[in-house]
């Protein structure tokens, strides 16, 4: 069978993979779109309104997503990992089950609540507009999430 884990799951436009700058401008579009989807809503925001924030023609943004719902998706996928990853360094570090515990808990509130955290809000509100498979992959990241927090729950509770 083969590995389908290193495969982008965006289904963007392929381009080189060698390309520091493309990538930067792959993450900075992200970022842009997450901000102005909370601001204005996924509906009501465009490509060109994407386009102007970040400051390049509005055709260009082709290069990197297909359509505004891949950007959407992107947006979710991107935003569910950076929060993983940041729960996965908290779980992996050699603090007591307590600390953990609390800097889990300050770190989920960050994610969810700091008024430039645009990702999290987003799942929320925008659950409705993914298909099948993109909610499929976005529950998988969801699952390792709460896996983290089950695991450090536990050991609190070992220790009492």
């Amino acid at each position: 069978m083969a590995d389908h884990s290193k495969q982008r799951v965006s289904g963007a436009a392929k381009r080189p993979r060698n390309a520091r700058g493309e990538d930067d401008r792959r993450s900075e579009l992200i970022s842009i779109s997450a901000r102005l989807f909370r601001e204005k809503g996924y509906d009501k925001t465009t490509v060109r309104d994407i386009s102007a924030a970040a400051g390049i023609h509005s055709g260009s943004w082709f290069y990197y997503f297909k359509t505004k719902h891949e950007i959407l998706v992107a947006v979710i996928e991107e935003g569910m990992r950076q929060a993983l990853s940041l729960m996965e360094e908290i779980a992996a570090d050699a603090s007591a089950p307590r600390d953990k515990f609390r800097k889990l808990v300050n770190a989920h509130l960050r994610i969810v609540l700091l008024p430039d955290q645009h990702f999290i809000p987003l799942l929320l509100y925008e659950w409705r507009s993914l298909g099948r498979a993109e909610k499929k992959r976005v529950v998988a990241i969801k699952d390792r999430y709460e896996a983290v927090w089950d695991k450090v729950i536990a050991d609190l509770r070992r220790s009492g």
